[in-house]
């Protein structure tokens, strides 16, 4: 941002302290005075800034939104600035020049029209005039000479009007004019203005502010106009009035400025630097230094704002003077994200900032001075135990005459390079958990230490020639940043610290939902058990490229998910009898909780090759956890400390790529209730979920899961047979069976369906069907209906894998109430296609169209659909940029008879 402090083009944008912050997720509005003991956690308040974003965007909800900052009474201000090049871009909003350029145009003219090299003159020898002058005019101004040209471009009242745009640009492209010359035109959104950045064009705010659904209204106007995001952000808030408070949160405050700038870095030095401009020293933009970070912390620990200034770093520190009209009268800080801030993760990286800031909620951060991570640290130290001496000795001759190398002890130096060429030497496993690939990060490590040495030698060898002038010291210098560029480049796509820093700085659920639903009639929904397989993705550094990997993947986790249950007990798994797959690549471990139940860790989604039958090599898939039978009361426990360990292992579930299917207990029905109640309520969950399975699935089914759990083409003549069903529960099995009530796809499993009875149909299947294991990955094996024999559960697979705690125990509370429904009906549901083609056309279409049907939805299953905004968020987002999987299956029709 050009602005200085003290500038008196920058203004904050003050609205009265009683402003209100509120949206329909957070229900009742929040006065800004008394945030400090409403306000939730940093979790809840992500998402309810997300969400406040999306309803602006696809709901034009225009509801305020004005925070403080935590402990302070200063409300957040925002600004954006957007760079580019060229005139032609931002003509339309900035059609003119001020009354002065003409002034300016003329004493170059005057300055150089005697000169060989004059800009003016070359400029007005090229220069056309627009089309749309008079052909007279144009014929004339063909004949002209440059002097002659300016003569009669100076008495023109629009003289830059005149000019083709081509020429228009011209005049900035050769600095005769610069941007900040433009005027604004009549089209451009309030408060937007446009200016010089050294020499191309920057289109910014002329205030900060408060107001976060004006702020991003406008930028998304911006945008548009630009065809571009904007990357460039300012955070201007408050520090905490009380010292004490002030003095508990810095520490953390820094952690996460110095985090997140580490987040941006790492993003940007994983991109290719042949495909794009490495940062890797540019000027500015940068990261902290040891020094640095504790400078600011005492400026924030003295409530010094004036001193928090550390401008020139992926996230900048800043600091501006009061500005005239400011109520307060006092220096600003401000977070300026400079770089790295445009792509798929600007939603979270802002977000997150801003609940930090306005929660005062730093948990899961460390306090940046309990670790030991010094990039002040010398050569020796960073590769003790990686380099010969000879080696060592190079690096550090390299450092004391490459100039982005070069090492300031001063207290004061930033040593803005060095730190970022040294960065893949830092000791990152002291700085956040990456234990669960240690061997990566010290052999990636080595590599590049020795890279770096190899290039130190170079450039020694060739920086001590005799007779080099300094274009030939430049290009060798430029030669070994290059090189540098690479070796980054290839640490950083390897080690994926990006990925790290960002499930670092990802806020955590401290609080879930209850998991119990209010049951109104006999049947018990919270106590029937459940068993539940849980998805978690490998990190994407630690794919596994064969068994082997994935066996020490595997059973790291299950020992670090049986340390957070306290036990520690596990037990691999070598029973060739617990291949449920059929392909013969079991890695299963069981791991012991608390309670002595049984938890199972195993390998699945494997990618294969096969010969001669025989599976050759496996590799990818995920890690699957499969649940004992349990019917939990609350969240608090195993499933909570089951998401605990897969973060330190660095386990992402993914929606796109994984389930949670959950298998619930007939026996309960069988055991507890009459033939006809237990046969009689499940139906009612057939007609029930049959019903509505366009929002359900909808809601609940990626688009790329579809194959996983496949819907059954349900008719009104197999709901009608089902409606007057009248038996046991073998009758039940046979009807389904009959009904086709499974996946009757060619290549799939029958139990690929979104409710899955199959069980129920064990006794009456043809043992052909049932005796035989199947791998449908096989070409050699033929394919057939491979049900498995399997006795008294159901199983849910339309559930995504929860990416959270949360979402774990939403799909917890809210199968159960579908089964409430469904079981307590107290009377036969009918079953009726509530959902048409339009309707779903209409939810992709209209953001308010889906949201007010889901939550009609969850209101009829006796649920608060303020609990589930994220997930309904979630879902229209992803249903709305995802292409559904493409399947082309031929149905199988030739199906043995039941017993």
């Amino acid at each position: 941002m050009k602005l200085k402090s003290g500038s008196k083009k920058f203004k904050l944008g003050i609205i009265g302290l009683t402003s209100l912050f509120s949206w329909q997720t957070f229900g009742a509005q929040i006065r800004c005075e008394s945030v400090l003991q409403s306000r939730p956690g940093v979790y809840e308040y992500q998402k309810g800034l997300i969400e406040a974003y999306r309803s602006r965007v696809y709901l034009k909800d225009q509801t305020p939104q004005v925070t403080t900052a935590y402990g302070s009474k200063r409300e957040i201000l925002r600004s954006f600035e957007k760079e580019g090049l060229h005139y032609e871009d931002i003509a339309e909003w900035f059609p003119d020049v001020k009354p002065g350029s003409r002034a300016k145009l003329n004493e170059i003219f005057e300055k150089e029209k005697y000169s060989k090299q004059s800009r003016m003159m070359k400029w007005l020898a090229n220069a056309e005039l627009n089309p749309l002058a008079p052909v007279a005019m144009r014929a004339h101004w063909s004949k002209m000479s440059p002097e002659q040209r300016w003569a009669f471009l100076r008495d023109q009242r629009d003289f830059f009007l005149l000019l083709m745009l081509k020429s228009r640009s011209e005049i900035f492209s050769t600095r005769l004019l610069t941007f900040d010359d433009i005027i604004v035109g009549d089209n451009v959104p309030k408060d937007v203005i446009v200016g010089d950045d050294i020499g191309s064009y920057e289109v910014r705010l002329s205030k900060a502010i408060s107001n976060r659904t004006d702020f991003h209204a406008i930028r998304d106007n911006v945008e548009k106009f630009l065809d571009g995001k904007i990357g460039h952000q300012h955070l201007f808030h408050g520090w905490p009035e009380a010292s004490g408070v002030r003095k508990h949160i810095a520490p953390y405050y820094i952690e996460l400025l110095d985090s997140t700038t580490w987040f941006l870095y790492w993003r940007q030095m994983n991109r290719n630097p042949e495909d794009t401009k490495s940062l890797l020293t540019h000027p500015y933009l940068g990261v902290y230094s040891t020094n640095s970070l504790g400078r600011l912390h005492q400026a924030m620990e003295q409530g010094n704002p004036k001193a928090f200034n550390d401008k020139f770093r992926m996230v900048g520190a800043r600091t501006f003077a009061p500005r005239e009209g400011d109520i307060y009268g006092d220096w600003i800080p401000d977070w300026e994200l400079r770089s790295g801030n445009k792509g798929v993760r600007r939603e979270f990286v802002e977000s997150m900032i801003e609940s930090r800031l306005v929660t005062g909620d730093y948990s899961g951060l460390r306090d940046f001075r309990n670790y030991e991570f010094n990039t002040l640290a010398t050569i020796q130290e960073l590769t003790s135990g990686k380099l010969s001496a000879s080696e060592v000795r190079s690096i550090e001759e390299f450092e004391k005459l490459h100039p982005k190398m070069e090492y300031s002890t001063h207290k004061l130096a930033r040593n803005h390079y060095r730190t970022r060429i040294i960065s893949p030497l830092l000791p990152w496993a002291d700085r956040i958990n990456i234990d669960f690939k240690k061997d990566v990060l010290n052999q990636a490590q080595l590599v590049y230490a020795k890279g770096l040495a190899k290039v130190a030698k170079s450039y020694l060898k060739k920086i001590n020639e005799k007779g080099l002038n300094n274009v030939e010291k430049g290009e060798i210098n430029s030669k070994a940043i290059d090189k540098l560029e690479v070796l980054m480049y290839e640490f950083a796509k390897v080690v994926r610290l990006d990925l790290d820093f960002e499930r670092y700085l990802k806020p955590t659920a401290e609080k879930v939902p209850e998991v119990q639903v209010v049951q109104y009639g006999p049947f018990k929904v919270n106590d029937i058990g459940l068993g539940i397989e849980y998805s978690f993705r490998f990190p994407l550094e630690l794919r596994p490229k064969e068994k082997l990997q994935a066996e020490g993947l595997i059973g790291s986790f299950a020992e670090k998910l049986a340390k957070q249950y306290g036990t520690e007990r596990v037990e691999e798994m070598t029973d060739p009898q617990g291949d449920s797959h059929g392909h013969g690549m079991v890695v299963k471990y069981k791991v012991k909780d608390k309670d002595k139940e049984t938890w199972r860790v195993e390998w699945d989604g494997i990618a294969r090759e096969y010969v001669d039958g025989q599976v050759a090599r496996a590799w990818g898939g995920h890690i699957e956890v499969v649940s004992p039978k349990f019917a939990p009361q609350k969240m608090e426990g195993p499933v909570m400390d089951l998401y605990a360990a897969g973060k330190k292992n660095g386990l992402a579930p993914s929606r796109a790529a994984g389930g949670a299917h959950v298998n619930f207990d007939l026996g309960y029905l069988k055991k507890n209730f009459s033939t006809e109640q237990g046969t009689r309520a499940l139906i009612n969950l057939v007609q029930l979920f049959e019903s509505e399975k366009e929002v359900i699935l909808r809601l609940w089914q990626h688009p790329k899961r579809k194959h996983a759990a496949y819907p059954v083409n349900f008719t009104t003549e197999m709901a009608q047979k089902l409606e007057n069903f009248k038996g046991d529960w073998t009758d039940l099995g046979r009807q389904l069976y009959e009904m086709r009530y499974f996946n009757t796809n060619i290549g799939r499993k029958p139990k690929y369906v979104p409710i899955n009875l199959t069980a129920l149909m064990t006794d009456i299947l043809p043992v052909e069907y049932l005796d035989k294991s199947l791998d449908i990955k096989n070409p050699t094996h033929e394919w057939f209906p491979n049900f498995n024999r399997v006795y008294d559960r159901g199983e849910a697979r339309f559930f995504d894998a929860p990416t959270d705690e949360k979402m774990a125990a939403l799909q917890i509370k809210y199968w159960r109430a579908l089964m409430n429904k469904a079981f307590n009906a107290g009377q036969v549901l009918k079953y009726q296609s509530k959902y048409s083609s339009k309707d779903l056309q209409e939810w992709k279409e209209d953001a308010g169209s889906w949201k007010k049907a889901v939550e009609s939805h969850l209101v009829e299953l006796g649920l608060d659909p303020a609990e589930f905004q994220s997930l309904i968020w979630d879902s229209f987002m992803i249903h709305n940029t995802v292409e559904p999987r493409q399947v082309d299956y031929q149905e199988f029709t030739n199906f043995k008879p039941a017993k």
